[in-house]
């Protein structure tokens, strides 16, 4: 099997499993949850229809369609995308980080919860728009067409590129990180009294939710921290040339779409997709996520049938819980 059709078919998976626990997310109007899930979605979708696009033989590349129109649009919905994902995950490390700090009363009126709403799309649709409408001012021509990837988004070597795009997504790595750290601080500090306090005021499910936006915001921030930090330092490495608006955007060259013979898939495409089945493992196997999975069942129509298969289902032995309920009752359990 070569590495295009196994790229192929996990995308594929990630796409279909990374939305179902999104109308979950949605009821709880957890924002960030929600997108981080649809930034990885969109990012994924992308790369699948790029690859079944640009992914033929060298042959077929030469002479493969040049993406007018559809590149334009796709590739400002790969920078915010990507962008995207960072910030949703730096919101969640914020949310957890505000909860073990216990940041507020315990009841919140409509009004904070507001001031928090609007704080949460700030921080997932801020940069991502910024990071849109600033590529166009480093934009030297359309877009690169590269094999197996598809519509790549061109900047310009020249320094203002620095200051409006190659220094943000390291900024919101740190931010990412910190809140991250700060909540891992927060749970070896707190271990003890939240294993005798919180156990008694959070429910199971509230705890198992909170490991769950743990976990998976820890893993978003492990893999692409260092990886936007390596990006940064290599996009340094290329030699800044004087801007000019004038040049940048002159009609002469605009429209030439350079194509770029890639060997195969470049690496940042495969952490979505695996970020997409890691967030189904750890948001779309609960409880929750059968109940949704019940009530799209019964959309359809087939409400007997997932009665049926949820009957044959091997039942758990008594006691068993999923990952993140272990891992949540290791956590919250009472100190012996």
């Amino acid at each position: 099997m070569s590495v295009k059709i196994f790229f192929l078919i996990v995308c594929f998976i990630a796409i279909i499993l990374t939305p179902i626990p999104l109308t979950w997310h949605i009821k709880l109007r957890n924002v960030p949850a929600v997108c981080l899930i649809c930034w990885i979605t969109i990012f994924n979708m992308i790369s699948f229809v790029n690859a079944l696009i640009w992914g033929g033989s060298e042959d077929e590349f030469e002479i493969a369609w040049n993406g007018a129109v559809f590149c334009d649009i796709e590739i400002k919905f790969i920078i915010a995308a990507s962008a995207g994902m960072m910030t949703a995950t730096a919101a969640i490390s914020r949310n957890l980080a505000r909860v073990m700090e216990q940041v507020g009363p315990a009841h919140k009126t409509k009004a904070m919860r507001r001031v928090e709403l609007i704080q949460d799309l700030l921080i997932c649709f801020g940069p991502p728009i910024w990071l849109m409408s600033a590529h166009y001012i480093v934009q030297p021509n359309r877009y690169y067409i590269v094999r197996y990837v598809g519509c790549t988004p061109s900047v310009d070597n020249s320094w203002p590129t620095i200051p409006l795009i190659y220094i943000w997504p390291p900024i919101i790595g740190f931010v990412a990180a910190y809140y991250a750290g700060r909540v891992i601080y927060l749970l070896r500090r707190y271990q003890r009294q939240y294993s005798e306090n919180v156990n008694s005021t959070l429910s199971d499910s509230t705890k198992s939710r909170f490991m769950r936006l743990f976990v998976i915001s820890t893993f978003m921030v492990s893999i692409n921290f260092p990886i936007v930090l390596y990006i940064f330092y290599h996009n340094l490495q290329y030699p800044m040339v004087p801007y000019s608006w004038k040049l940048v955007h002159s009609t002469f060259g605009w429209d030439y779409v350079p194509y770029v013979k890639g060997t195969s898939i470049q690496f940042d495409h495969w952490i979505p997709v695996l970020a997409g089945i890691v967030c189904f493992i750890f948001f779309g196997t609960g409880r929750e996520a059968s109940q949704i999975c019940k009530e799209w069942f019964e959309f359809f129509g087939l409400g007997a049938q997932f009665t049926l298969l949820k009957k044959m289902a091997p039942k758990k032995a008594e006691g068993s819980s999923s990952m993140s309920s272990w891992i949540s009752g290791k956590m919250f359990s009472s100190a012996s």
